[in-house]
């Protein structure tokens, strides 16, 4: 049902909060080992259009606008 056409899938900001603590306590590991709180700053700024600003390289693979902060 998730992968229908026209489905729309919402994730809870606190879900991926929980995913982040639960990482950072040793609790879960994440495979690729991102930062869950950068997944959560991706997915706000896709949703409502924002421009992150950030001096993470990997943050800029995503398809949202981003600032540099290192300049």
């Amino acid at each position: 049902m998730i992968r229908s056409p026209g489905t729309f899938i919402w994730v809870s900001a606190a879900s991926v909060w929980r995913i982040g603590i639960k990482a950072a306590l040793g609790r879960l590991e994440l495979r690729d080992h991102a930062d869950p709180f950068d997944r959560m700053l991706i997915a706000q700024a896709q949703c409502e259009d924002l421009t992150l600003v950030t001096s993470k390289a990997r943050i800029r693979d995503y398809d949202i606008r981003t600032i540099d902060a290192a300049r």
